[in-house]
């Protein structure tokens, strides 16, 4: 298939008008949590759940089923995360499907652990292969 590209700041830009009162933004670790506070614009109400400092990569995911189960109805679980984080726990989207729960999840895919390479020098192992992620999600029962 053919690929496009979008940059992650604008992308998150475009987002913030569409996000409603009931929906709460899970933003993962890594450089999408840079993007994300560059990036989104967000209201008074807005609900935002993230992992801040503690480096839990895998975090936005399992935080998105969590407010999406919690929520409930038609509240939105908008879960941000980079390729790196969402592979520590893309096993949970078996979770998601399962609960019935509603997420618009946005993976940034730059084949690269980003934070882990910024933060240490001659980091080695830092590239990573990632997938088709709709393909995958599709897989698991998602609408992709």
């Amino acid at each position: 298939g053919r690929h496009s590209h979008c940059h992650p700041g604008l992308l998150l830009k475009m987002l913030s008008p569409r996000l409603s009162a009931r929906d709460v933004v899970c933003v993962d670790t890594g450089d999408i949590t840079l993007w994300a506070s560059i990036s989104l614009r967000l209201t008074r109400r807005s609900v935002v759940l993230s992992s801040e400092r503690l480096g839990t990569m895998g975090y936005g995911l399992c935080a998105g089923i969590a407010a999406s189960i919690e929520r409930g109805g038609d509240a939105r679980a908008i879960v941000i995360v980079g390729d790196g984080g969402f592979q520590m726990t893309l096993n949970e989207l078996g979770t998601a499907i399962q609960h019935g729960c509603r997420l618009l999840l946005l993976v940034i895919d730059n084949g690269l652990l980003g934070r882990v390479e910024h933060g240490f020098k001659n980091a080695k192992g830092c590239e990573i292969t990632g997938c088709d992620w709709v393909a995958l999600a599709r897989a698991y029962g998602a609408d992709g």
